[in-house]
């Protein structure tokens, strides 16, 4: 494919970028990735898609296009992941809600190291028992509880966990 018929299809198929992009906002704004920097991205993987057609296993061009994009996608969620809390490193781990990060318009300042006695993560959690440990795992995971056991049980090991730290 030469130079002029390739950047002929990339504006034709640029909306695809931008589609994508909007379908996967949210997404995109939880791992922190500007719009600009998908864009970028994107449109790297529309020239590979381009350079990897081949029409002989795939009719549709703009199927093919939009298949590599969302799976580009999916690709920046494994890479830009935010890693999870799996060991405080000898820090005293500090809950800070969100919402509390102001204070009548001046930013709290939010300590990132305590120096009181360490408490290793499984320390913690071993003192939950297993319905306890689920039901945490589960909101972990972003899962809604939906069950009024379920709910109990979380917030007996948060109050549990508040206790020890």
């Amino acid at each position: 494919m030469d130079i002029i018929t390739r950047n002929e299809i990339m504006v034709n198929h640029e909306y695809m970028i931008k589609a994508v992009i909007r379908r996967n906002r949210t997404l995109l704004k939880a791992l922190r990735i500007e719009d600009d920097d998908a864009y970028q991205e994107l449109y790297i993987v529309m020239l590979d898609a381009l350079e990897k057609y081949d029409p002989m296993r795939s009719d549709s061009l703009a199927a093919y296009i939009w298949a590599k994009l969302q799976f580009a996608v999916l690709d920046m969620k494994r890479r830009y992941k935010p890693c999870g809390i799996t060991k405080t490193g000898g820090k005293r781990l500090t809950i800070v809600s969100v919402d509390c990060t102001y204070d009548n318009g001046y930013a709290i300042d939010i300590p990132y190291e305590d120096d009181r006695s360490e408490i290793d993560l499984s320390d913690i959690l071993s003192a939950l028992d297993s319905s306890e440990r689920e039901a945490l795992d589960m909101r972990m995971n972003g899962q809604y509880l939906r069950k009024k056991s379920q709910r109990e049980t979380f917030s007996d090991a948060c109050e549990k966990l508040l206790a020890m730290i």
